[in-house]
């Protein structure tokens, strides 16, 4: 833990968070403390149940990056999403909703006018379900340089996730 000292905090494992110990330390100075950033891919139901209350018990913020045609889909199973009156909670805890395209596609493999829907109308969905969605979340390792100007167009910040590991079980 020599390395953490200073952070804010240190959640990685919160997608599983099942009962796992947390550990981190609060710096007696908030000016040197470091930062995480939280984020949550696809939207599971799992998120919610699980990571949310720990989220919220510490006082923590996080992005939930949502797939918009999978809102409430799978409910009663081990792949349900979250539904608009779970995703409407978080955001009204301080949680960002982030826009992670329509249906979670390979990117790589769009044509220039797919990557356009994918992109701007899952934001437009999630604006119109009454989010306020300031970032996408690109949904793969890779991505093009022409993808960062579609986000541009959309009025998004792009968060690139760069290999990161799933938890989600």
């Amino acid at each position: 833990m020599g390395k953490m000292k200073g952070y804010l905090c240190l959640l990685i494992l919160i997608i599983a968070a099942y009962s796992l110990p947390l550990k981190f330390s609060l710096s007696a100075n908030p000016e040197n403390q470091k930062k995480v950033a939280l984020f949550f891919d696809d939207g599971w139901k799992d998120q919610y149940d699980k990571a949310f209350p720990v989220l919220k018990n510490f006082g923590f913020k996080a992005t939930f990056a949502v797939i918009t045609e999978y809102i409430g889909l799978d409910r009663g199973t081990s792949k349900a999403r979250m539904n608009l009156s779970e995703l409407k909670e978080l955001q009204n805890s301080g949680m960002e909703i982030a826009s992670h395209t329509k249906t979670h596609p390979h990117m790589l493999n769009l044509t220039h006018k797919k990557l356009i829907d994918e992109i701007a109308n899952s934001k437009k969905a999630l604006t119109q379900l009454g989010f306020n969605v300031e970032t996408f979340v690109y949904p793969s390792w890779r991505m093009e340089p022409d993808n960062n100007r579609l986000c541009e167009g959309s009025r998004l910040y792009l968060c690139k996730n760069h290999k990161a590991r799933s938890l989600h079980t």
